[in-house]
């Protein structure tokens, strides 16, 4: 059996390879692609949404003649996941901060600030 993602990525490193001849031009292969990414992202973004309603649904639905609704430690568990997720990325920016900032054009730790504060937005 071989992975369907490791699949997709070497046809599209063979066709970033060799490919190219083949096209009409680089930039209408470009938007092509761009569009790919967009409906696949949607397309997963929307499984997730799906998957996580129905298992909020679930939580808050009746079970044995008692109907439970979302708590409010559910709500502290939420703000604390989101909490552990902004600390870990700060910190693993503060690990390869040497690497980004020595590496191409260099990061600045004000650059640093955006990466971390902005990549939990989508």
């Amino acid at each position: 059996e071989v992975s369907g993602v490791l699949g997709v990525l070497y046809a599209g490193i063979g066709v970033a390879k060799s490919g190219w001849p083949l096209f009409n031009s680089a930039g209408g292969m470009e938007e092509v692609w761009h569009t790919v990414e967009f409906y696949g992202n949607t397309l997963l973004f929307m499984l997730a949404g799906t998957i996580t309603g129905k298992l909020v649904a679930v939580h808050a639905s009746c079970h044995d003649d008692t109907c439970s609704n979302i708590e409010a430690q559910d709500y502290a568990w939420t703000l604390l996941f989101y909490v552990f997720m902004v600390v870990g990325r700060a910190l693993m920016l503060l690990i390869v901060y040497p690497v980004l900032k020595f590496s191409g054009p260099g990061v600045s730790l004000s650059d640093c600030v955006v990466i971390w504060w902005g990549g939990l937005r989508g």
